[in-house]
């Protein structure tokens, strides 16, 4: 049997080459992008400076993703099954004796859906500042911005339409036209008067037997373009003072540096489906019409206090607070507060340290309590397949066997894409983070020019709000202690208990830690009066980064660091190099390997033995180290004025394989190769 892709019997796959998303994937969306920005200030003395910034910019994009896949539920009468593939049927035990079979199509000959999003964006800003004293300014502004957005489906589908055209029969008895004709088998049953519904009316029988089998005439019945509109907007008015106490307060070290305000924000939402979506008529049904609103007063403060300074052994102590209470109008939210301290104790001008606590909140975006659910399609792992029950928790035989999964199931999912949605959680509440911070800087005197800083860091975040994937949704829900977890609420089973359907939504995730040390290096140096050269060293080193998903287990660790995208260690060196008006610049970006797949597969996580070392060869198990360079040359004919040329990825680095250098897999790798720029800069 020859099928486009493949052929499922009652789960059983027979030939067909499988579906691989990622090949039709965009790697970079086309985007064209055409902007003009104003700015403007006015200064009517020292007490009032007036200034405004307007934007506006249009920007067209388009992106594909895969096509659609069909499921298709055909008779053995069908005219275009050739004897051939009719044999296979009969001597092939479960479609045997059955009158029909079950084809999965993925339909590339019906077209590669596509989004084509158009943008036009209006912002504008304005705003008085000034003196208030000699000591203490002022600033009020108001800015109000807009996007609306377009974004049309290219070849989405009518199913119904599908299902009719594949239904094909022979008019043996001249019906509709010619005897022995092949027609769509509903507008035989309707007769030769017309019906009045176009999906009869029209419908033109096609060949799903074959890649490139569907003729022009049944791709135009059965696809479509649709349109879906939205618009995001945001008002804010804010206005602050800041100065210092020197006029009426001062410590033994200097005056108390403060700035405090007041700010009122409101962001609005609105998303309008195609009616053909709305209504459940095409591929794309799902997505609802979504309005929200989410608006927000606060107040804000922050100190800068010096306790001690110029004394032996203290050049500098200086200490620092910051307070943050804003009201929000989510039910779910209401007031938050949020601080933050932090102390500086300079030695000596060579050595300084420093070090901070934060306890922070942060409210939902619009975008997150809002975005429009909307289908897609997945792949999944079907951690419930008898193949895969061994590669889990030790719960995780227990759980599926809860959800009712009979000894030996084994999913028919492998290779083919599964119904899901995404979107947005009106019901999300706020996220909690703890952040401390110690760090050192050195500018020692005998090498003038040099400053070396290094960082620790720890980020503690509870309810974590994100958008887990469908395969971690898939595996948390049966890995957990029971089933009874957030989880097992999003996926949706058949009757044969595979997934069916996927619900991917933001939700408030447990908890994310993230602890590291960074270290910042740089060197000036003038060798003479003409050449100059600026050296610099980032390097990051990740100690933890850890999601914590199961309710049930709230210590349980899922590691992300050294998963591709997210490295362990990684190093930029930046070179620049000045003679005259002549500019040479040199980046070296490098990241150590990571594993292809959790690195719980391969190294103990929670104490824990691997759980599939040969999940993967071993020279597949890790990617390797890699490094880019990026060159820049310009040359300066005044200030703000220059002509530029570059050359990113210089010597051509790939990606390896299997990796898309793209959102979806390893996006820190480059995956366009080596590229060319040029340009010129010139500001009135």
């Amino acid at each position: 049997i020859s099928v486009a892709r493949a052929l499922l019997n009652l789960g059983i796959s027979e030939g067909g080459d499988g579906l691989s998303t990622v090949t039709y994937n965009s790697l970079l969306p086309s985007n064209e992008r055409l902007a003009l920005n104003v700015l403007g200030r006015y200064e009517f003395s020292t007490a009032a400076t007036a200034f405004a910034h307007f934007t506006a910019m249009n920007q067209r994009s388009q992106a594909f993703t895969s096509p659609n896949t069909n499921q298709l539920s055909l008779s053995k009468t069908n005219p275009y099954l050739s004897s051939q593939a009719l044999g296979v049927l009969n001597s092939y035990g479960p479609t045997a004796n059955a009158p029909t079979f079950i084809v999965l199509r993925a339909s590339e000959d019906l077209g590669v859906v596509a989004e084509a999003a158009k943008r036009e964006t209006l912002r504008g800003l304005v705003g008085v500042k000034g003196a208030l004293s000699s000591n203490w300014n002022y600033e009020l502004s108001a800015s109000f911005g807009r996007t609306g957005i377009t974004i049309t489906t290219v070849d989405n589908q009518f199913p119904d339409r599908v299902a009719n055209s594949a239904n094909a029969v022979v008019d043996t008895a001249g019906v509709l036209g010619p005897r022995g004709a092949i027609v769509c088998a509903s507008r035989l049953a309707a007769g030769p008067q017309p019906t009045g519904n176009p999906a009869i009316d029209e419908c033109v029988p096609g060949n799903f037997f074959g890649a490139g089998s569907v003729s022009e005439a049944v791709r135009r019945y059965v696809t479509l373009n649709t349109q879906a509109d939205g618009r995001i907007s945001q008002q804010l008015f804010s206005g602050c003072v800041s100065g210092d106490t020197s006029g009426f307060f001062s410590l033994p070290a200097g005056p108390v540096a403060v700035v405090a305000g007041l700010e009122h924000r409101r962001d609005e939402t609105r998303y309008t489906p195609d009616p053909r979506d709305a209504a459940r008529l095409t591929a794309s049904s799902g997505a609802g019409a979504v309005q929200g609103t989410v608006s927000v007063n606060a107040a804000f403060a922050e100190l800068q206090v010096p306790l001690l300074a110029k004394l032996p052994l203290v050049s500098k102590l200086e200490l620092t607070g910051s307070f943050r209470s804003s009201d929000y109008s989510l039910s779910g939210v209401g007031r938050t507060n949020s601080w933050g301290t932090g102390l500086l104790y300079q030695v000596n001008p060579q050595i300084t340290m420093r070090g901070s606590t934060q306890k922070s909140v942060r409210a939902p975006n619009v975008a997150e309590l809002y975005e429009p659910t909307a289908p897609t399609q997945v792949g999944i792992n079907a951690p419930c397949s008898v193949q895969n029950l061994g590669l889990g928790s030790a719960t995780r035989a227990a759980n599926c066997a809860a959800l009712g999964m009979p000894a030996g199931f084994r999913a028919n999912t492998l290779g083919r894409p599964t119904a899901a949605t995404t979107g947005g959680n009106p019901n999300l509440t706020v996220e909690r983070g703890e952040t401390r911070t110690f760090g050192v800087l050195l500018a020692p005197s005998f090498l003038p020019g040099f400053a070396l800083a290094v960082d620790y860091y720890r980020v503690d975040l509870k309810d974590a709000i994100t958008k887990p994937n469908s395969n971690v949704i898939l595996t948390t829900c049966v890995d957990s202690q029971s089933i009874d977890n957030p989880f097992c609420r999003f996926v949706t089973r058949g009757t044969d208990f595979n997934v069916t359907r996927i619900t991917q939504q933001t939700m408030n995730l447990t908890r994310q830690l993230a602890e590291g040390v960074d270290v910042d290096a740089r060197l000036a140096l003038h060798l003479t009066p003409e050449l100059r050269a600026d050296l610099r060293a980032q390097y990051t080193h990740v100690i933890k980064r850890n999601d914590y998903v199961r309710p049930t287990e709230p210590n349980f660790a899922t590691q992300q660091v050294a998963r591709v995208a997210d490295p362990r260690d990684s190093v930029t060196l930046t070179t620049n190099l000045g003679y005259g008006s002549w500019q040479l610049s040199h980046k070296l970006r490098w990241f150590s390997g990571m594993w292809r797949a959790d690195p719980a597969n391969f190294v103990s996580v929670n104490g824990r033995p691997p759980i599939n070392p040969t999940l993967l060869p071993e020279s597949l198990k890790r990617t390797p180290s890699a490094s880019f360079h990026d060159l820049r040359l310009a040359w300066a004919f005044g200030k703000g004025r220059e002509v530029y040329f570059g050359v990113d990825n210089l010597t051509n680095v790939q990606p390896p394989p299997g990796i898309y250098a793209a959102g979806f897999g390893g996006a820190n790798y480059d995956g366009i190769g080596r590229s060319y720029y040029g340009g010129m800069r010139y500001d009135f």
